[in-house]
Order: structure tokens, then C-alpha cells, then sequence
């Protein structure tokens, strides 16, 4: 883990500012648990938060060859589900073009994509897919073609 800071919020809206210049690129997970006066802790909630790497950042006049990146945010890895919510970060060095969303190798969603970060939101209505393990998949394409796919596996309950 990296460096961990303890903020102590008594009243809502509950912020957090983050100075990511000191993060390496890439994805990093924020988690947050709440305790109440005579001590109840909640289980820990964390979200998932990319960093760009601005090393990568091309020149305008060169062609771009790197892919872009995504994580995938929502749901867990192996997570059980009934409807669910699906949230992806992504992001370029020069320019987001589309997303597609898949459910077991089935189109399930698209979406045109622009500038080089971006957040990616669908909901799979799981109303008659059969119970068990399916895997959900999230394509992301650049400007220039390039893409990169990135998938978890979900069990509907």
C-alpha cells in the first residue's frame, strides 16, 4: 500500500482531495468506512480511480500506436448480482473514439467517447439471463483504431 491518510469528517458533504501527482499511473483504490460516536464501524466501501501517465502523451504530428487504457470500476471481480450496475474509467494519450459493452461475447451496449478520459456507465437488466457465472466485457477504441478490452466475471443470482 502507499502512503495512507486517516481524514476525519463530522458533517456531510464527506470530501477528499488527493494529489494524484504523487501517484504512479495507473489504477488506484480509495477506501472509505464510517464510525459512528459509540464506536460502529461500517464495512469499508472503495472505488477505483485512474491516473494518467503523462509520459505517454504523443506529439501531435506523431501517429498514435499505444492503446487505450480501461479499468473497470463496477462491479467486483467474481461479485454475485441480480441487476447491475456497470461502471469503467477509461482513457487515451490522444483521443477516446467508442466503448462497447458485452455480455458473454453479446453486444450489450456502445457509446461514442470523446477527449482522453472518460467514465463509462450501463445497466444489465439480468431479468431472464440464466442464474450462474457470466462474464461481462468492456471494449474501448482510440481515434486511431486501437483497443483494448478488458473483462470480469459476474454470477447472477
Amino acid at each position: 500500500m502507499g502512503n495512507l491518510r486517516s481524514v476525519i469528517a463530522e458533517r456531510a458533504p464527506f470530501r477528499f482531495a488527493i494529489d494524484t501527482r504523487r501517484l504512479a499511473p495507473g489504477p488506484h483504490t480509495i477506501m472509505a468506512a464510517a464510525t459512528d460516536d459509540v464506536g460502529n464501524t461500517s464495512a469499508p466501501a472503495s472505488a477505483t480511480i485512474l491516473v494518467a501517465d503523462a509520459a505517454n502523451k504523443t506529439r501531435a504530428d506523431t501517429a498514435d500506436t499505444l492503446p487505450p487504457r480501461v479499468y473497470i470500476n463496477l462491479p467486483t471481480d467474481g461479485a454475485t448480482v441480480d441487476r447491475l450496475g456497470v461502471r469503467a474509467t477509461v482513457a487515451d494519450n490522444a483521443a477516446l473514439a467508442r466503448v462497447d459493452w458485452l455480455v458473454d461475447g453479446e453486444a450489450a451496449y456502445d457509446a461514442a467517447i470523446t477527449g482522453t478520459r472518460a467514465v463509462s456507465d450501463f445497466t444489465w437488466l439480468a431479468d431472464g439471463v440464466a442464474t450462474g457465472p457470466h462474464t461481462i466485457s468492456v471494449v474501448v477504441f482510440d481515434a486511431e483504431g486501437n483497443e483494448t478490452t478488458r473483462s470480469i466475471s459476474v454470477i447472477k443470482k
